[in-house]
């Protein structure tokens, strides 16, 4: 998009706005490359996903290991 200035901008205020500029295309740079690293870094984990039986064994510790499950189990 191309925007018209209805104020020209003196040199010097040109220089300092191109300078925030530069440093905020820098910044984002940064941030880009940075998240691109981070996206290669899980795209080379390993996942351990869990089979059906096994989620439910693993739901199961967590149902029986819990003291507000264990207390309601021996209530009834």
């Amino acid at each position: 998009m191309i925007m018209q200035v209805e104020q020209p901008l003196c040199l010097e205020c040109m220089r300092v706005l191109s300078d925030k500029l530069d440093k905020e295309v820098e910044d984002v740079n940064r941030d880009i490359k940075a998240y691109e690293a981070c996206l290669q870094r899980s795209e080379l984990e390993s996942y351990n996903v869990l089979s059906d039986v096994d989620f439910l064994r693993e739901k199961t510790k967590v149902l029986i290991f819990n003291p507000l499950f264990l207390f309601y189990f021996l209530l009834s």
